[in-house]
């Protein structure tokens, strides 16, 4: 392995690692997961809210921008759990949740494999 220095936005854009790209935005997405668990949980439905939908804006850009399925699909999931705060679904939603967090955490594909 090389690294390579340039002032050219263009060429570092040309030679970026996608996939090492994709696995450190899903990584930033999914400590913001965990914070608005834990903010849920204390009962800040507003902040946990703010936090999932800026994740959901976070993922889906970068989720298009490195044509990533597995990014898209987390932000569309972050808009729903940030609909799913209210005490009556938010057992359910929170399991679901932990669940996306350990498993994104392990950088464990949909299909029980390694990405």
């Amino acid at each position: 392995m090389s690294a390579n220095f340039s002032d050219s936005i263009a060429v570092v854009e040309k030679n970026l690692n996608v996939l090492v790209c994709t696995d450190c935005v899903l990584q930033i997405a999914n400590g913001q997961n965990i914070l608005a668990t834990s903010m849920r949980d204390r009962g800040d439905l507003e902040g946990t809210r703010r936090v999932l939908l800026g994740n959901s804006r976070f993922l889906r850009l970068y989720g298009a921008k490195y044509n990533s399925k597995v990014l898209l699909v987390r932000g569309e999931d972050n808009k729903v759990q940030a609909s799913n705060l209210d005490a009556a679904k938010w057992a359910r939603n929170r399991k679901i949740m932990r669940q996306q967090q350990n498993s994104d955490a392990i950088q464990q594909g949909y299909d029980g494999t390694k990405r």
